[in-house]
């Protein structure tokens, strides 16, 4: 039904022969599905970004940036200046969730190390650091949800 420089251009096209009604013709119809060709990753919230310290600054930087056009236009850019911000912040800042977390859980072994030898010294910086663990685990957990929506 077709030749190689149709499957080259088109390779996800297929046709269907609906049954024919009472003529001796029947029809064909061909659905062509163009592979879409990968674009710019469109800007994606992700919950955790609110942790991080930078965040609101960058907000703010990005939303006061003077921009002409229409409205959509006006905010598409503000948003595209947003995402490059985070992104420089989020790696000036060499915020890892995992690398957090490991981190935490490293200090909570010590902690826990000398809580069995001295009872009460350093509960406090134990409940601190469960309560540090909770929110990293927290966020990435939220990252984890978000990025399967993605797929």
């Amino acid at each position: 039904m077709c030749n190689q420089s149709w499957i080259d251009i088109l390779p996800k096209s297929c046709y269907e022969s609906p049954p024919r009604a009472s003529s001796d013709h029947s029809t064909m119809v061909v659905h062509l599905l163009r592979q879409a060709k990968p674009g710019p990753i469109p800007f994606k919230f992700f919950n955790y970004w609110n942790n991080m310290p930078c965040f609101k600054d960058k907000v703010n930087e990005a939303w006061n940036i003077r921009s002409q056009g229409s409205p959509f236009y006006v905010a598409v850019s503000k948003l595209k200046h947003l995402k490059i911000l985070l992104k420089k912040c989020w790696q000036d800042d060499g915020i890892s969730i995992s690398s957090k977390l490991t981190d935490i859980r490293q200090q909570l072994a010590v902690v826990h190390k000398k809580l069995s030898k001295y009872p009460l010294s350093e509960e406090f910086k134990e409940v601190q650091l469960q309560n540090k663990l909770g929110f990293w685990l927290a966020n990435e957990e939220d990252q984890a949800r978000q990025k399967r929506r993605e797929d």
